[in-house]
């Protein structure tokens, strides 16, 4: 699903033809993660916030439809660790999964320091 968004190729970002249904479809799994938020630490291995979804909106703003749809998977994607898990975690391997989300989420803010966006 990540690789059907497009690519970045130098500065330029090129959208595959149905990228807006694959962030739909990042939007749905995200909807139906397990506990371990294995979507949301899969995703941000693959700096998929960074590399894709920052890039389609400096770039494609003017397709209202990806612009939103990007948007709410942002949204949904840097929500706090907190939230997704509820608490800190007491159990060591779901703690791991919560410092990892940490981690991204930091990674993240640093992308969004750029100017470009």
């Amino acid at each position: 699903t990540c690789s059907a968004l497009g690519y970045l190729e130098g500065e330029t970002y090129h959208k595959e033809a149905d990228c807006l249904e694959s962030v739909k479809d990042l939007i749905r799994y995200l909807r139906h993660e397990d506990d371990t938020r294995d979507i949301r630490q899969q995703l941000g291995a693959g700096h998929i916030l960074q590399n894709d979804l920052l890039p389609i909106i400096s770039q494609h703003g003017g397709d209202q439809p990806l612009f939103d749809a990007c948007i709410r998977l942002m949204v949904n994607l840097t929500q706090p660790a907190l939230l997704c898990f509820g608490k800190v975690p007491d159990d060591p391997a779901l703690r791991h999964h919560f410092l990892q989300v940490t981690s991204y989420l930091q990674a993240y803010k640093e992308a969004f320091a750029s100017e470009k966006v």
